[in-house]
């Protein structure tokens, strides 16, 4: 998450408003995969090899991709509106964006579609972000800070993940 905050950054920078669109609606679906993976996680201690957060077994279906065991967004959102993790208003605003965001990557050149029309979805993206960072915030606390070792390896792989060539 946070390479790809950085990359919004740069995206915003340089006015790359597809770019833009793309990495908040990934932003947004890897805050809400966190918080209903924590509203969903199995309240038993997770074994040493299992994924968990202070010591709770979570679901890794909502952190990897493969074709036999995942979640896709917008199974996330009916999720996250189930839990109470959004309200309705914020359930129908996801979806619209997402499908918005769709129409973007895939038919771009053949809809209606002007880049222009990019300012608004954007800003509704970065309300719902920071709604959902702080809801996120919250849950982990202070008592979630890595140390210095932890820091420093997560570093690497932002920085392999932004520029894998230059990060070997």
């Amino acid at each position: 998450m946070a390479a790809a905050r950085e990359l919004l950054g740069d995206a915003h920078a340089h006015g790359s408003l597809i770019e833009g669109l793309i990495l908040y609606a990934s932003l947004v679906d890897a805050l809400l995969r966190n918080l209903v993976a924590l509203e969903t996680a199995t309240k038993i201690p997770a074994p040493d090899n299992e994924l968990q957060f202070h010591g709770v077994a979570l679901n890794t279906a909502f952190f990897q991709h493969d074709d036999a065991n995942w979640f896709n967004e917008r199974k996330v959102y009916n999720l996250a509106l189930e839990k109470g993790i959004i309200n309705d208003a914020e359930y129908k605003q996801l979806n619209a964006l997402y499908s918005f965001r769709n129409r973007v990557v895939h038919r771009f050149i053949i809809s209606d579609i002007a880049y222009s029309d990019l300012e608004q979805p954007l800003a509704q993206y970065e309300v719902l972000f920071w709604k959902m960072y702080e809801k996120l915030a919250a849950i982990e606390q202070p008592s979630s800070r890595l140390s210095q070792e932890e820091q420093s390896a997560t570093d690497e792989r932002i920085k392999r993940k932004i520029d894998r060539r230059r990060h070997r």
